[in-house]
């Protein structure tokens, strides 16, 4: 019998304070105008109180991101999930697809830094975290740049599949 290989992560972006608080102002805003729409029935009111009901609707799902990191059998997957609802996978990358893994601004990892590479970015923007680089080949066979922080027993795993190409 063999056993699959399963560790998961999940990591919590930090709240952008902007998005908070123009999804404030417009939650106010929205409020406001539903007053004015309804209590002096002032009826054209309505629309910007529709309106900026929709914005703060769109900025409220955008306060909590995490990004699920996952290691099963060989290979990464990376989603985004916004609300604790909203799923978005990112990326799924095979451990034949790993090119180099190291820690930012590493020797490993400077000659795919800029020029154009695609890049996602998975990481909780905390300052003082430490952010590592996965470089992978896509599946047109050119190179794109995760940015992501995976604790200590997801970096073990990779290290212990992938020797050659992860660098602690």
């Amino acid at each position: 019998m063999v056993q699959d290989i399963f560790i998961e992560q999940t990591v919590q972006r930090i709240e952008n304070p902007m998005t908070r608080i123009l999804y404030l102002i417009s939650f106010i805003f929205a409020v406001i105008n539903y007053i004015f729409a309804l209590i002096f029935l002032f009826y054209p009111m309505l629309l910007p109180a529709v309106l900026f009901t929709i914005l703060a609707y769109i900025l409220h799902r955008d306060l909590k991101v995490e990004f699920d990191y996952s290691y099963t059998n060989g290979i990464i997957d990376v989603a985004k999930v916004r609300n604790g609802s909203r799923r978005k996978h990112l990326c799924e990358i095979s451990r034949d697809d790993l090119v180099v893994m190291a820690k930012t601004h590493t020797d490993p990892v400077k000659p795919y830094m800029g020029g154009g590479i695609k890049s996602i970015d998975a990481t909780s923007h905390i300052p003082g975290n430490t952010y590592y680089v996965l470089i992978f080949k896509d599946k047109e066979g050119s190179h794109e740049k995760l940015l992501f922080e995976p604790d200590e027993e997801f970096r073990n795993m990779l290290k212990r599949m992938n020797p050659n190409q992860v660098n602690l």
